[in-house]
């Protein structure tokens, strides 16, 4: 500390190294294509849907909504969701909870409704509903939400 109690360069310094800055999620400009066209906006924690599925699944029209991608366990700014419908593409073993409670804090629950959490490994949906503790809602197969994702 400096003699006027404030906080030396040197340690100002130190405190920056060890905090990254929050990154910019990779295609950012999906989430303005999303809040134009008034769709959710799809988050993929698993990269390019078009490597991890068959590309005629991925080419059905309920997967063309913009797209933004993400790698698991790293800080993003997640401002750039606000106002938007959020859906989350993730699969077992990634790690996504920090940036689910983050994308929750920047979504208007009431206005555009709970983030959706996809796991296409197990064709399961679930709604993110509370951050500390982390809580989902699970959607039951074959029900209306469940079929905008895995519809027959």
């Amino acid at each position: 500390m400096t003699a006027d109690g404030g906080v030396s360069r040197y340690l100002q310094d130190r405190l920056k190294a060890r905090v990254p800055a929050p990154r910019i999620p990779r295609n950012i400009k999906a989430a303005e294509s999303a809040r134009a066209q008034k769709i959710p906006l799809f988050i993929s924690f698993i990269g390019d849907l078009q490597r991890y599925f068959c590309l005629e699944w991925v080419e059905d029209r309920r997967w063309s909504n913009p797209m933004i991608y993400c790698d698991p366990g790293v800080r993003y700014d997640w401002s750039c969701v606000r106002g938007l419908c959020c859906v989350l593409v993730a699969r077992p073993g990634v790690d996504i909870r920090d940036a689910a409670v983050e994308i929750l804090g920047n979504v208007d629950v009431f206005r555009e409704g709970y983030p959706v959490l996809i796991d296409f490994d197990s064709e399961e949906v679930a709604c993110i509903v509370e951050g500390d503790p982390f809580n989902l809602w699970r959607i039951k197969r074959g029900s209306h939400l469940w079929q905008q994702y895995f519809a027959p």
